[in-house]
């Protein structure tokens, strides 16, 4: 007898292909998730590449702006070092100058005797003899003195102060150009935008001219100072035996007086005289010093000596005479206010004589400088860089995944969706070493001290950034 058994009836799954049909579509389901977890990893890796490249570059970016401006800054420390160097080169050829007419002038009086060789020699020892007797040998130095004075100021003026022009006006500029060199270098076809925000590079310079230049002119005051060549040139030698009953304390007395020294903002001034002061008495006046110029100069870059002659002494009220042989010197000299002829140490005379014939280098005074602002010890930006969303490279050309109907969203937290990376950068002064003196020491445009460096972004600037640029 047959066992009977059961069959479905036609038209309905067995059991197997219906567990087969329900994991098809759990497999179908898991492969579409699967996929959409694939593409969402892809992309959030694509993002997460973009954004670690975009913080590189902008990091890279930031500091190499900074970098440019640390080299404009010693550029101009430099610049402004070589513009002292030439200011004291140029006070010692006014030095010469002077010194050369000096010894043209002495030599002059040597020749007509007036002072004697043998007066000098007499009372003042031979050494002070040799010299006056030597001075014939200086005449003829001050053309080649006035072409080397005109080839510094043409330096000053043409070469240095021109470069120095332009790289204080291209500043800001040449910045840009490195920050976008530098992110071009690190994308290929169109970079991401650039933005400088939080920028303290305006007003952190200024260009110093008219009498802006007085802060040139103080430094250049220090910078001669070291030179005893530049410095006071004042010595008086006296005869060893009485002269006059009336006064037997007082001697002839040779009187040697010179300095350089700045003429404003306009250049250098040097003067050199040597006088011999002769010791006369009469009952008018009793005793009183009877000068006899001998050597004496007055170089200038610029000016009018006139407008200066009010600062020496021994400046005079009325025509200055070559010769005493209508009036004696000292009816004359006591009508001048300021002289002194019964004492003192400088050569009133000497000095009217030189103002008389002044030698004039030419040259255009102090040139315009760069200098910093006051209280600014460093320059400091921060640096945006946005990439739109359409260049962010996920599958769909954005940061948004299609899966379905749905959308799974992968936020960049930006306006319209772009990425961004921000970077603060700061050039700053540091000296290498301690001073030697142990002082602080300022920020200054003397120095070639600036150096670059990455600092972090502060919260304010960040507020400010999205204020400006459109952060969430």
């Amino acid at each position: 007898m047959k066992r009977a058994t059961w069959a479905p009836a036609a038209g309905f799954p067995s059991g197997a292909s219906a567990v087969r049909g329900q994991a098809l579509v759990l497999v179908l389901f898991l492969l579409v998730l699967g996929s959409a977890v694939l593409i969402h990893l892809f992309n959030a890796g694509q993002l997460i590449g973009a954004k670690t490249r975009l913080v590189h570059v902008v990091d890279a970016a930031a500091y190499s702006g900074a970098v440019i401006q640390a080299r404009a800054l010693n550029f101009h420390a430099y610049v402004n070092r070589a513009q002292l160097a030439h200011q004291v080169a140029m006070a010692h050829l006014v030095t010469m100058a002077s010194w050369a007419r000096f010894g043209d002038t002495e030599a002059l009086q040597l020749a007509q005797s007036n002072p004697p060789l043998g007066v000098i020699t007499s009372f003042f020892g031979v050494a002070h003899g040799t010299a006056y007797a030597q001075s014939a040998g200086a005449v003829g130095q001050r053309p080649a003195l006035a072409r080397a004075f005109d080839a510094h100021d043409q330096t000053v003026h043409q070469v240095l102060m021109t470069a120095q022009r332009a790289v204080f006006n291209t500043l800001a500029q040449s910045r840009l150009d490195a920050i976008e060199a530098v992110v071009a270098a690190n994308y290929d076809g169109t970079p991401p935008l650039a933005d400088v925000l939080a920028d303290t590079l305006p007003g952190t310079l200024r260009w110093q001219s008219g009498s802006a230049r007085e802060s040139l002119r103080a430094v250049a005051a220090q910078a001669v100072a070291p030179y005893d060549y530049l410095g006071p040139r004042n010595y008086i030698a006296r005869s060893l035996l009485p002269v006059s009953a009336r006064c037997p304390w007082l001697r002839h007395e040779l009187r040697r007086n010179g300095a350089t020294q700045q003429l404003g903002l306009e250049g250098w001034e040097a003067t050199d005289t040597q006088s011999w002061h002769a010791l006369r008495s009469n009952q008018w006046i009793g005793c009183y010093f009877r000068e006899y110029p001998m050597g004496r100069a007055l170089a200038q870059t610029t000016g009018n000596p006139l407008d200066v002659v009010e600062e020496i002494e021994g400046m005079v009220e009325d025509a200055v005479p070559t010769d005493f042989s209508q009036e004696d010197f000292w009816r004359w000299a006591t009508r001048q206010s300021n002289w002194n002829i019964f004492g003192g140490s400088s050569n009133p005379l000497g000095q009217a004589w030189a103002f008389t014939e002044p030698v004039r280098l030419g040259g255009r005074g102090l040139p315009a400088n760069a200098g910093l602002s006051s209280g600014r010890d460093s320059v400091r930006f921060v640096l945006r860089l946005r990439e739109p969303q359409a260049r962010l490279p996920t599958t769909d050309g954005s940061s948004r995944v299609k899966a379905g109907v749905d959308k799974l969203h992968i936020g960049t937290h930006t306006a319209g969706g772009d990425m961004a990376a921000m970077a603060a950068a700061e050039t700053y002064y540091v000296r290498p070493a301690p001073r030697p003196d142990g002082r602080g020491e300022r920020a200054n445009l003397f120095q070639p001290y600036w150096q670059a460096r990455l600092v972090p972004v502060r919260q304010e600037e960040r507020v400010l950034a999205r204020s400006l640029q459109g952060f969430k």
